[in-house]
């Protein structure tokens, strides 16, 4: 094991910090004191608070505090677009961009600024989500939306938080926490023959609470291949349950177990369509407490994992491979010198089975990762600012050091500019290490991929206004590439680049409230490639308005042409830009019960996002809501 390296833009190492932390807090104590009006657990239903986020900090910090790139969308926002699934929410995050390829349930690649859906880290309450097999994504198409209290995407890399793969960016599910005596039924019915059914109910009181949350889904499916004839349906069952205990008014234990199946068919583009089926469980489990010493000091104890089950058949060949993930993390958060320092550490272990794997192979098949974080986060007059740094020590690659520091002004009331730079990196997967398995795919001497970013910002805000403009530079060293002579893995000499500009704007006018979007992005690989399926350009633009018992929404999104494989607009390959609108339209009878109609894809434009893969025309989901 290398020893420990200091990250370029730092000079204090975080045993230093933590040490230096503890001994200048006058209030560090063993004894659990009484609370304060800021204690961290909020009862539920406690009213109209401010949205915050915890993803920029990891910890709760009002969007207007942080000095990230953050959106956030809430189960409010998710209500009132109608959207039936994941995907349709994430097509509209700024900085953001999606693939779909095979059918309505298969694979979604992610794109935040322009890097490779590699470079982005899926994370469900903290915990890390998804393969690690170097190509394939988190499954976030079969995250039931009725589990989400909210999602948050952090823009721009944050490995000195969260480690590994967080180069372009951090996608979190946030999980409903328990609410005592609040239940919903939501049914849904649409084109293609699809229907869900979604139902929540919460036991408790303010000490313990509990919420249980099933559903289903189905659906014949829509033609994914335009080769082919057949529908892609799919079936999907998921159920999850939530629950807190208040020991004291200082300590909270908290649990949650969640699990879905989905069985969906798929289309492949590289062969004949031969009745291709996918089949993924997905379970995450985590418990554990938070704990405040007094008003000065908070700990965090979390033990979680992630198990991922795919299996792909055919008539030929059936392929299946399980991935899980087990986390122990610990976190302090010291109040201090104007602002929070946070110290962590935790452990990774990392492990997968496949079928089309020889012998296991110890060191790589079974990985472990530990991690040592600093930060400190304040604000001093009209100055915000905001460092972090991390260690990971790996078990099969070289260690790794990261760091981070932003800076911010408030020029006046409403102004506030910024600069930010960090680090970012992405070790080697196992399966990258040990390739396909044919001679000469095994590379131990694989490199970590290293990024540097810089970034500036322009904010301005006013009530219910807020404009924010981010300009970006992202450079990554050692990209990761696949060699087909040997079916393994190699570092690509150079420097792969990525620049970009990202405008968001929000406002009320006529009592009705209006979102845009411009991203602007130029991605590159070394060799002077652009980055397959990244648009250059794209625009959104929201609104919605509430009037009397009717709520409306809607959306259009328009992207520029791409290439669909990394270079291949030299051969003049791309992918056609698009614009489609997507709207809803909801009739409240009461304040329980509701009526929407979701349309996607209104004027029934058709467009790829992957090569030679349909995406739906014109299709319609009517839900009914019950809350009790």
């Amino acid at each position: 094991m290398k020893p420990f390296v200091i990250p370029r833009i730092f000079s204090v190492r975080p045993l230093g910090l933590a040490a230096v932390a503890f001994a200048m807090s006058a209030q560090a104590q063993v004894a659990v004191q009484p609370a304060s009006p800021s204690v961290p657990f909020p009862p539920a239903n406690s009213g109209a608070l401010p949205v915050v986020q915890v993803t920029a900090t990891r910890f709760e910090q009002t969007l207007e505090e942080t000095l990230g790139d953050v959106t956030v969308v809430t189960a409010e926002d998710i209500a009132r677009s109608g959207a039936s699934n994941l995907t349709e929410v994430l097509q509209t995050l700024p900085g953001f961009q999606l693939t779909i390829n095979g059918g309505p349930k298969a694979s979604s690649s992610l794109f935040i600024r322009g890097t490779k859906t590699k470079h982005a880290l899926v994370l469900i309450n903290g915990q890390r989500a998804g393969a690690f097999d170097g190509f394939s994504s988190a499954q976030i198409q079969n995250i039931p939306l009725g589990q989400i209290e909210r999602i948050e995407l952090l823009r721009g890399p944050a490995s000195s938080l969260y480690g590994s793969d967080a180069v372009g960016g951090v996608l979190q599910i946030i999980l409903k926490k328990p609410q005592a005596g609040q239940g919903e039924v939501r049914v849904s019915t649409g084109s293609n023959r699809t229907h869900l059914l979604d139902v929540s109910q919460g036991f408790g009181n303010a000490q313990t609470r509990i919420s249980v949350n099933a559903g289903l889904e189905e659906s014949q499916g829509y033609n994914a291949l335009r080769t082919s004839t057949d529908r892609d349906g799919y079936d999907s069952h998921y159920a999850g349950i939530a629950a807190e205990h208040a020991l004291n008014a200082n300590v909270l234990l908290h649990a949650n177990v969640s699990t879905s199946e989905t069985s969906a068919l798929f289309d492949n583009a590289f062969g004949a369509d031969n009745g291709e089926e996918a089949q993924n469980v997905f379970q995450t489990a985590s418990a554990g407490a938070q704990v405040r010493w007094n008003a000065n000091h908070q700990s965090r104890f979390t033990l979680a994992q992630t198990r991922e089950d795919r299996e792909s058949r055919t008539n030929a060949s059936t392929t299946s491979t399980v991935y899980d993930q087990t986390r122990l993390e610990f976190e302090h958060r010291i109040a201090m010198w104007g602002g929070q320092v946070l110290l962590g550490a935790d452990h990774l272990t990392q492990e997968f089975v496949s079928s089309g794997q020889p012998a296991p192979r110890p060191g790589l098949d079974e990985t472990r990762a530990s991690s040592l974080t600093a930060g400190y986060f304040g604000a001093t007059g009209p100055w915000q600012y905001q460092a972090s740094m991390r260690q990971d020590f790996f078990s099969d690659v070289e260690d790794t050091a990261t760091g981070q520091f932003a800076l911010s002004r408030d020029l006046s009331p409403q102004w506030r500019v910024g600069a930010g730079v960090g680090t970012g990196f992405r070790r080697p997967t196992p399966s990258e290490i040990i390739g396909f398995f044919t001679p000469g795919s095994i590379n131990a001497n694989l490199m970590p991929e290293e990024s540097e970013n810089h970034e500036v910002f322009v904010q301005w805000q006013q009530q219910a206004s807020r404009v924010r403009a981010t300009a970006y530079s992202n450079r990554i060293d050692n990209l990761l590439v696949f060699e087909t002579t040997t079916s393994g893995y190699r570092n690509q000499p150079g420097v792969s680049r990525i620049d970009g500009f990202t405008l968001v704007a929000q406002t009320q006018w006529l009592a009705t409230q209006w979102a845009a979007t411009l991203d602007l992005t130029s991605a590159k690989t070394a060799s002077g490639q652009n980055f397959g399926r990244v648009s250059k350009r794209g625009l959104l633009l929201s609104t919605s308005r509430d009037w009397r018992d009717w709520s409306f929404y809607a959306d259009w999104q328009l992207k520029s042409r791409r290439p669909d494989t990394d270079g291949s607009d030299l051969n003049g390959n791309y992918l056609a830009g698009y614009g489609i609108v997507n709207t809803n339209v909801a009739y409240h009878f009461n304040n329980t019960q509701s009526l929407a109609v979701r349309v996607n894809n209104l004027f029934g434009k058709h467009y790829e996002l992957a090569r030679n893969y349909n995406m739906p025309e014109s299709d319609v989901l009517l839900t009914f809501r019950q809350a009790f």
